[in-house]
């Protein structure tokens, strides 16, 4: 079978970064059954700076904590933070994107226009600037993450719904009176993913 012929799981890279990212799933949400050790707890002053062992796999920091279960307890906000953030980039950019790529010429330059204005203003100002008006929050940097991240993601899927709007499939979608929401979710929205 080849490459192209196999589901998206067993792509090379993406199979890979799929078993990664199952294996920190479950190292996160186990955290509290594998990991016995208090991840806020400091040790005695000699369970300081201990090298990896059976009680301690990871070895312990400078106040005695051990590493591993700070590390499987931080995975938990660190996975909830990057895959909340990226899905709200990507359901942004997939939708100013597939709007961009599908709408009239007039839509798609003031769409680009406007993705193109958050592409040249600095990320981190913009961060800086939303984190300073509101009260500091995990919800807060999910969002800001997430739509301080869309433009990239809109850009590219526009350049595909550009390119899967000229094919014959597309074409015979229109042609029997699919109107345009209906042939950018059933037909090129899939062909996207």
């Amino acid at each position: 079978m080849s490459l192209r012929n196999r589901p998206w799981w067993q792509r090379g890279a993406t199979g890979i970064g799929l078993l990664l990212s199952v294996l920190m799933l479950g190292l996160a949400l186990g955290a509290p059954w594998w990991s016995t050790a208090d991840p806020i707890a400091s040790g005695a002053a000699a369970d300081r700076l201990l090298s990896p062992s059976w009680s301690h796999p990871l070895g312990t920091d400078l106040l005695g904590r051990d590493v591993g279960s700070r590390v499987a307890h931080g995975a938990r906000v660190s996975l909830l933070v990057g895959w909340l953030s990226v899905a709200i980039a990507l359901l942004i950019g997939t939708a100013v994107g597939l709007a961009a790529g599908l709408a009239p010429r007039w839509l798609d330059r003031i769409l680009m226009a406007v993705t193109d204005a958050f592409l040249a203003f600095p990320r981190i100002f913009l961060v800086l600037l939303l984190v300073s008006l509101m009260r500091p929050s995990l919800t807060l940097t999910m969002v800001v993450l997430g739509l301080t991240g869309w433009m990239s993601v809109a850009r590219l899927v526009r350049a595909e719904a550009l390119s899967i709007r000229e094919r014959d499939f597309i074409a015979a979608a229109r042609g029997v009176g699919l109107g345009r929401m209906h042939v950018a979710i059933r037909h090129v929205l899939p062909h996207l993913l």
